[in-house]
Order: C-alpha cells, then structure tokens, then sequence
C-alpha cells in the first residue's frame, strides 16, 4: 500500500479527482485542496484517529502527520501535486 501512495500517477488520479469533485459540488477554489499526501495508514477508532462515532481527532492527526504537513506547506518538491499542475492534469 505504501507503493501505491507514493506512486506520482496514483496521486495525479485522486488530486484530479477531489479537484473535479470540488468543483462540481460548486466548492470554492479556497476551500478546494492544492496540495495532498496520501498515506497508507488506515484510520480508526483503535488507533485513536477517529472518534467512536467516526470523526476525525484533529490533534492526534496533526501529531502523527506533523513532519508530512510541514512538508506540505514548505516543499518546493515537484512529488506534491498542486493547483500550479491542474490545468496540465486535465489533459
């Protein structure tokens, strides 16, 4: 699985996806995603990142995922799909 979230296609297909999914429930480019990391990790209440009822821990994510998230702000690595590539993605 971790193969598959560090393939550059495989992230290509589900940025594109969210962004045209954004896009037609008429969410705003603001509040669309312009950089993802996909992670192999699945979330659970058992590994304390979701609640019994299923709902995100916000703190406990951010904790886990703090060094991807940095990378995500900061990186100027080409790996990170954004909105700059959205336009060549669609073609």
């Amino acid at each position: 699985m971790v193969d598959v979230c560090n393939d550059r296609e495989v992230t290509k297909r589900v940025f594109t996806a969210i962004v045209e999914t954004a896009q037609s429930a008429g969410i705003s480019k603001k509040e669309t995603p312009t950089r993802i990391r996909l992670v192999a990790d699945e979330w659970t209440p058992d590994n304390d990142m979701l609640t019994a009822a299923m709902k995100m821990k916000r703190k406990n994510v951010e904790n886990r995922y703090r060094q991807e998230i940095e990378w995500l702000f900061n990186s100027s690595d080409d790996f990170v799909i954004n909105n700059n590539v959205n336009n060549n993605l669609k073609k």
